[in-house]
Order: C-alpha cells, then structure tokens, then sequence
C-alpha cells in the first residue's frame, strides 16, 4: 500500500494536485509576445507571481509579497471548470461569477477540509479585494495582459468590441493597488491610440462579425464533457492544442449549404479552373483512384502531390502577384494547406499564418477546433489555401475568425463542392465580407461524414481522399 492510499488526507492533496494540471490547458485570449498561440492560464498565473515578487515596492500600501504571490497562483484555478471569460465580452460575463463559485465549491472541496478552507478564503480574498494584498494583485492581473497587448501590437484590443474608453474602465483597477503602475499603464494606453493599435471608439463592424448566428464560438474548456472528450482525441492524435471551438448545428449547416444564394454576385465571385483547361477533371479522377488504393508507396504519394501542385498552377488568378502585396495575409492552415503552399513558394515571411483547423461530427452538427491566434494588424485581403474543400466548415471557423482584421477573402482549393462554395457565400455575407473562390475543379456531394463523394457511385467514392493522408500519411483520430 502506497503512503498516500494510508493517508486520505494526502491522497486527497494528491488528487487535487493533478486536477490542477488542466489548469495548463485552459487558453486566454491573450497572446504571447511572439504571436505564436494563446497564453495559458497557468503561465498567466505564474508569470504575474514573478511581476509579484519584483514590483512589490510599487504598491500604494505596504504588502506581504507572499500573499500576494499566493493570492496569483490561487486566483484563476477556478478557471479549470468555468473557463477564462474575455474580459471585454460583457455578454460572456453574465453568469461568470456563478460558475467561478461553484468551480471553487468543487476543487477546494477535494481538498482535506482545514487546507481547503484556507485556499478557498485566499481566492475569495483576491475576488472581493478587501485586503492591500488583494488590491495589488488584482492590480497586477490587469496590469499583465495590457503590457502583453501593447508590446504585441494590439492583442485582444483588435477585437471590434473593444476601445479605448473601455479598455481604460476595465484596467482602472490598476490604480486601487498601484497610482503608478496605473500611471504607466494609462501612458501606454495613450500611446496605443496614437500608434494606430487601439481604437478610440467602438469599432463601426456588425455584431455578426464576433459571433455570426446561429453559430457557437467557446473556448474549448468551456465546451460539454462529451465534446471535451472528443477534442481532447484530435489533440493527443496530431499532437496539438486547439484552444477554440465553433460548432455548427445540423439544421442551420445545411440550410447553409442548400439554400440558394441570392447575394450581391460583385462580392462573391466563384472561378473554377477545369471551366478552361481540359486536364483537370481528369487529374482529379486520378487524384481519387490514388487515394482509393488499399496502401500507398512513396511513388504514389509523391505522384499525389505533383498533380496538386499543378493544379494550384492552373488556377485562374496570378497568385504571386497576391501574396507578394504587402496588404495581403496569407493563412495556410495544417497539415496540406501549409506543406502545398510552401511548395509553391506563396507563404511571404511575416505575413502568413499556418493554424491548426481540425472538424469532426458531434451532436449531428459540424464542430471545427483551432488554434487561430488573428493578426494584430489589418490587412486588405486575407488569401487563404485549401487543399480540397468538402463541406468547408474549416474555413468558415477561420473566417468567423479573422473577420474583425480582414476586408476580403480569397480562397484557393483544388477541388470543391458545389455545396461547400454555397456555404462560404452565405458565410462570407453573414461577414459583411467580399470573397472569391477559385478552384480546380467542382464536383461531387457530400457524405453523411461529409466528405466529398461521388454519388453515383455505389458506394459512393470519396472525390480526391483526404490530401493530409496522402501527403503526409494517415492519423488516427476515432471513428
């Protein structure tokens, strides 16, 4: 018998212990200074008990710089069941103290009573900030992601519903630990709107743009258990972290797809490429009899990729051209969209972006989970290259996405589906967005997997294959 198994109080403790590694899995919406993901809650908390430690002679009243440092460490624990809350979604915030309670009834409840207790008083001490120490770290928990966001060129201060005026609101409580840490901030803040990075007025974008209905945006520690679970599978089998979640109900994906679009044809426009060069359908059906094969040698897989790439070459439209603007941003999103863009020399260094963007089934509906972090600046157009477009929720998630910073969209595929063009027309002017598709070849329908397939046959034959398996070999996720 193990220590802890004769120790229920240590057992316990222990447990509690590896609750809070979740903790390292729960993204803000801040990122790091390099842009690369999202912080985590973990390294927020840590990374402001280090600020603790070195800006202790800042505060307004003097302070145990140890409570204050146990305060930081304890305060965003609560987050491991309700989840980080953007701290300018004021809709988001509505139930925000209800969940936060009962997370910190659950996880210091596992606790050994007197230790539970304990930690419990020092979260509710940081929330309630009737303590200097207190103050000052609440000070700091603000102070933190606002010199992450000016550093960063913006950060979350690119979000349209974001300004000055609120911003100066919401991080005020810098001031009720530390005039002079306020006092930087405030100048900093200043500076921002000078810079161009922070908006003196809400911006003049639809609602739709955050959160275009009926589709739900969450954080991925926010979603149910059972999509948690599945998340959590696509994670483990690519070796990822896909902090977002957009799903897409059943009945409002296919009227997405189905119902005709009647829009302003000057802001959608649709080029397919085999409209004009005769080799294409044929190269697609030879994409198809490739992937159908039981197992694939090199030979194949690199047959595979060289008719990909030269259908990017045909399409209508000089994409160097496009990407060698300055005013363009470039996202390529992973496994194919990236390695086929690279290939072809289109990603300008400093200018693309190569998220993860993986859709699965779930409650009858679509779900795409991603690590898109926006860009912080604006740009004119946003060029995004797919590989093969089926039901093209994956790129309506990214555009939901990269709305807020982008005036236009133009995607590049190889083979798409009649329906998937529909849905990204609806989305686009749900958007308020101009796009344009060009495609190598349109055809087929989709499978209640919805993927790409052929319905005359029998059975049905999926269209091209999944081009990440054929390029770079197969990942097992679940069924």
């Amino acid at each position: 018998m193990t220590q802890s198994a004769a120790d229920p109080n240590l057992a316990a403790t222990v447990r509690f212990i590896l609750e809070m590694d979740r903790l390292k899995s729960v993204y803000r919406q801040s990122p790091l200074l390099d842009g690369t993901r999202r912080e985590n809650s973990a390294e927020h908390s840590w990374h402001m008990a280090v600020m603790a430690m070195i800006l202790a002679d800042y505060a307004d009243q003097p302070v145990n710089v140890a409570r204050v440092v146990e305060l930081l460490l304890l305060h965003d624990i609560v987050e491991i069941d309700a989840g980080d809350v953007f701290l300018y979604d004021d809709k988001g915030s509505d139930n925000k103290h209800d969940n936060e309670q009962q997370a910190a009834n659950r996880l210091f409840g596992m606790l050994p009573a007197h230790l539970g207790e304990r930690l419990k008083a020092a979260w509710l001490e940081f929330e309630t900030g009737d303590t200097p120490e207190a103050r000052f770290a609440r000070g700091l928990d603000r102070f933190q992601p606002l010199l992450i966001n000016f550093y960063s060129g913006g950060g979350t201060w690119k979000h349209p519903q974001v300004h000055y005026d609120k911003v100066v609101a919401k991080k005020s409580v810098i001031g009720q630990g530390s005039t002079l840490l306020w006092q930087h901030g405030k100048a900093l803040l200043d500076e921002a709107v000078r810079q161009g990075i922070l908006r003196t007025a809400p911006a003049a974008v639809s609602s739709d743009i955050a959160q275009p209905s009926p589709f739900l945006r969450q954080a991925s520690e926010q979603a149910d258990n059972a999509l948690r679970d599945k998340l959590r599978a696509m994670e483990d089998a690519y070796d990822i972290k896909l902090p977002t979640v957009i799903s897409f109900e059943h009945d409002e994906l296919h009227e997405l797809h189905h119902q005709p679009f009647d829009g302003d044809a000057s802001q959608s426009r649709v080029e397919i490429a085999s409209w004009g060069v005769a080799r294409i359908p044929q190269q697609i059906r030879q994409l198809g009899n490739l992937a159908r094969q039981p197992s694939h040698a090199a030979e194949d897989r690199s047959v595979y990729k060289a008719i990909l790439l030269d259908i990017y070459r045909a399409l209508p439209v000089d994409v160097m051209a496009l990407v060698s603007a300055s005013d363009t941003l470039v996202v390529a999103p992973r496994r194919e969209g990236y390695l086929l863009a690279d290939s072809l020399g289109w990603l300008p260094d400093g200018r693309y972006l190569a998220p993860h963007a993986k859709r699965f089934k779930h409650a009858g509906g679509m779900v795409v989970g991603c690590d898109l972090i926006p860009p912080t600046s604006a740009y004119r157009r946003c060029v995004m290259v797919d590989g093969a477009m089926a039901s093209g929720v994956s790129l309506m998630a990214m555009m939901i996405e990269l709305a807020p910073t982008v005036q236009e969209f133009i995607v590049l595929t190889v083979h798409t589906t009649g329906v998937a063009i529909n849905a990204l027309r609806h989305m686009a002017a749900r958007l308020q967005r101009p796009l344009t598709i060009y495609a190598g070849d349109v055809s087929g329908d989709l499978s209640d997997k919805f993927y790409a397939v052929l319905p005359e046959t029998t059975p049905p034959q999926v269209v091209v294959g999944d081009l990440g398996d054929m390029i770079a070999g197969p990942v097992t996720v679940f069924a």
